[in-house]
């Protein structure tokens, strides 16, 4: 009897081991939840395709032929809004060596910005990662918005034909000689700050969807720098006198579409995400499974006792 009795309380905490273990959910693999910075062109993102490449190339030809071989900017429009005089006359130098070491610094800013987008393609992705189908993406996309700028920046210029600030004290006076240079009626709209913001957020979006400098405040501070470049390129000329206020709105406009949005909605998207920062798994596959509840039933048996034990792992 005593016998029977061990093996009936060890046949139901066996079955009650195994409805437990049955009851568990099963172990599911290991989950890498970690991803590492990766600098590579990730195949979610839509290439350049082969139209933009004769479109980009026309687009940029025709641009440089206006400006080279164009007609001259008329003289449509002289003085700017209320908008303009009220923020303009009051900040724009009146010393004029002042005035041209302002307009020096943003001729700096301004071939610096698309040297420093050279750099950052083709020297960091190309020959600092060695991957030049990367470099060679990353050089069209910034093609790409650069020959947007160049079209609206010289096209506008043009056919609005603007005098620019400097000039309207300097011709008002007849007997004072007065320029006569094409560059007089090229104030609308502000090309360079157009152009550097445009750099800016090409630097922006880039950097957002690739660890080029390792991730982190490395490519934040890229960014950040380009940005405020941006902004002092403006500052400076307004007071060298090269632009109103309104054509650096509008200049600054033109950019951030070139800069920030065509990138995106192009090639990248309008999501950060990428190798860089792949998405992980939902909340709730991503919460670690719970340890399986294992119990062990074995007999035991003493001279004057027979039974059985339990143990068990949770």
């Amino acid at each position: 009897m005593r016998w029977a009795a061990a093996l009936l309380a060890f046949a139901a905490c066996c079955g009650r081991s195994a409805s437990v273990r049955a009851d568990e959910p099963q172990q599911q693999p290991a989950l890498d939840l970690t991803h590492e910075p990766r600098v590579a062109w990730d195949p979610r993102w839509r290439p350049v395709a082969p139209w933009e490449y004769a479109a980009t190339g026309g687009v940029l030809l025709g641009s440089f032929a206006v400006l080279i071989w164009g007609p001259e900017p008329p003289d449509n429009w002289r003085g700017g809004t209320k908008f303009d005089d009220l923020l303009g006359d009051g900040v724009r130098l009146d010393d004029p060596s002042l005035a041209d070491q302002a307009a020096t610094v943003s001729d700096a800013l301004y071939f610096g910005s698309m040297a420093y987008r050279l750099v950052d393609t083709l020297g960091v992705a190309g020959v600092g990662y060695g991957d030049w189908y990367l470099a060679r993406q990353m050089a069209m996309i910034d093609l790409e918005s650069f020959s947007v700028v160049a079209l609206a920046m010289f096209g506008s210029q043009v056919f609005v034909g603007r005098q620019r600030p400097e000039y309207n004290e300097r011709c008002s006076n007849p007997a004072e000689p007065c320029s006569s240079s094409s560059a007089r009626f090229r104030s609308f709209i502000a090309g360079h700050p157009a152009t550097v913001l445009t750099a800016a957020g090409l630097t922006c979006t880039h950097h957002a969807h690739l660890p080029l400098y390792g991730g982190g405040w490395g490519d934040a501070l890229a960014c950040g720098v380009m940005i405020g470049a941006a902004g002092f390129t403006g500052a400076t000329r307004v007071l060298a006198g090269k632009h109103y206020p309104s054509d650096l709105l509008l200049g600054f406009g033109l950019g951030a579409f070139a800069g920030f949005v065509l990138p995106r909605a192009l090639h990248y998207g309008f999501s950060d995400e990428g190798y860089y920062e792949r998405p992980g798994p939902k909340a709730a596959s991503a919460r670690p499974n719970p340890a399986p509840i294992l119990v062990r039933v074995m007999p035991w048996s003493e001279p004057s006792l027979i039974g059985v034990s339990a143990s068990g792992i949770w």
